[in-house]
């Protein structure tokens, strides 16, 4: 009988051990992004990047995030005119405990801030449906 190691889960260094960086960004007058950073020895070791619709009355709705909880980097979709998430969150990648997990999470909040921004129109259009 084999017997297999349980998968460790990533884990970021204590958020008190860290720089927290929060960013807005105004896409449009009615998109907007704000990324939230924990920046630890020069890398960015947790992130979160959202985006939000905000309605000509101010209401504010969250469409999408990408984020880094649960060992994995992930996005979350939501429905319009509803808190309640579409579906599970999408798994992009799962972050490995191999000595190189700070370096990847790092890697993935640059690639996908651009992403949201690139892609913003887009799953706007498709929040709205």
């Amino acid at each position: 009988m084999t017997i297999y190691p349980e998968e460790v889960e990533y884990e970021p260094p204590p958020q008190s051990a860290c720089e927290n960086l929060v960013i807005p960004i105004d896409l449009t007058d009615e998109l907007k992004l704000q990324t939230v950073q924990y920046i630890y020895r020069g890398l960015v070791v947790r992130f979160a990047i959202m985006l939000y619709y905000v309605s000509p009355e101010g209401l504010i709705s969250e469409i999408s995030r990408i984020d880094t909880c649960h060992g994995t980097v992930h996005r979350h979709r939501f429905t319009q005119g509803s808190k309640e998430e579409l579906g599970d969150p999408q798994i992009i990648h799962r972050i490995l405990v191999d000595g190189s997990e700070w370096e990847v999470v790092n890697s993935h909040y640059d690639q996908h801030l651009d992403q949201m921004i690139d892609e913003a129109e887009e799953y706007f259009r498709r929040w709205k449906r």
